[in-house]
């Protein structure tokens, strides 16, 4: 979480997946927890619900940053980001992150740590 909200320079293959492995475990965590947790109490569960989305919310700037500094890497512009918001945006968008980034320096920084 050291580049939170960081949307310049690059970020590396592993960089990218080990924090959407991470984000992906956590949200699908919570959503596990939510649904057992409304078979139990309705009240309990709207709860669960709300705190699940507000940490749904609070790591999809994150998220966004690190798709930005991946595409980056490719040598792309940050606005095809935006094609996460579209009907299958995200696995077209997580196809992109799995290609190799440019060799060398390009005009968004040179290349990151592996």
């Amino acid at each position: 979480m050291r580049r939170y909200a960081d949307f310049s320079g690059r970020a590396s293959r592993s960089e990218f997946w080990y924090f959407f492995l991470a984000c992906t475990l956590i949200v699908g965590g919570l959503f596990t927890a939510v649904f057992v947790l409304t078979e139990l109490d309705d009240i309990v569960g709207l709860t669960a619900i709300i705190l699940a989305a507000l940490v749904y919310l609070s790591l999809l700037l994150p998220q966004l940053a690190s798709f930005v500094r991946r595409l980056h890497d490719q040598d792309r512009r940050g606005w095809w980001v935006l094609v996460y918001f579209l009907p299958l945006g995200l696995p077209i968008l997580l196809a992109m992150m799995a290609l190799p980034g440019t060799a060398g320096d390009n005009r968004f920084g040179p290349v990151p740590p592996q």
